[in-house]
């Protein structure tokens, strides 16, 4: 389970089919991915399964509106990987 939406799946399949036809290339698959594949913000898959179901395990499974500790809009990110992104990009 990795953190990525369907637009970036569908994106980085397509990358991941074209490297395997050609090894040299080098081209970040989507915005905040490496050239080599990683997110920025995956960090491992329990820290991705609670950014998407909340924190809390007892509403995992109840029909009813959880408390989220995040405000959707700012995530956290791998520090190691985002390192790696912005050196290749250059930012």
């Amino acid at each position: 389970m990795v953190n990525r939406t369907t637009l970036e799946n569908l994106k980085y399949q397509k990358w991941t089919d074209e490297v395997k036809k050609d090894e040299s290339h080098a081209e970040q698959p989507c915005p905040n991915f490496t050239r080599d594949g990683k997110n920025v913000f995956h960090k491992n898959i329990w820290s991705n399964w609670c950014e998407v179901m909340g924190n809390q395990p007892l509403y995992w499974f109840l029909p009813i509106a959880a408390p989220f500790y995040r405000d959707g809009i700012h995530f956290v990110h791998n520090e190691t990987i985002l390192a790696q992104y912005l050196q290749e990009s250059h930012i």
